[in-house]
């Protein structure tokens, strides 16, 4: 069962940016993706010491790809997470 329609995501012009390959951001992701991820952050930080600061982690499904962005907002410390998809 699909949980997540990118069309319903994207107006006319970034969906047809996204059908002709580009990263196009949306606000959600498929749940299996979030599932995924979770504990990136942490293990981010275990691992280097440091928060992930304009970091991309990329997962593939079976036509898509998906890649959450942690983008650096402001002052150093604030990060948000911003999420993009393509065609494989």
């Amino acid at each position: 069962m699909v949980d997540w329609n990118p069309r319903d995501e994207m107006g006319l012009l970034r969906y047809l940016k996204f059908k002709l390959g580009s990263w196009v951001q949306v606000s959600t992701l498929p749940e299996w993706v979030h599932k995924a991820n979770a504990g990136y952050y942490e293990g981010y930080i275990e691992k280097y010491g440091q928060r992930p600061y304009n970091v991309e982690k990329i997962y593939t499904g079976n036509s898509l790809k998906y890649k959450i962005f942690y983008k650096t907002v402001g002052a150093p410390g604030r990060i948000e997470e911003e999420y993009y998809t393509k065609i494989k």
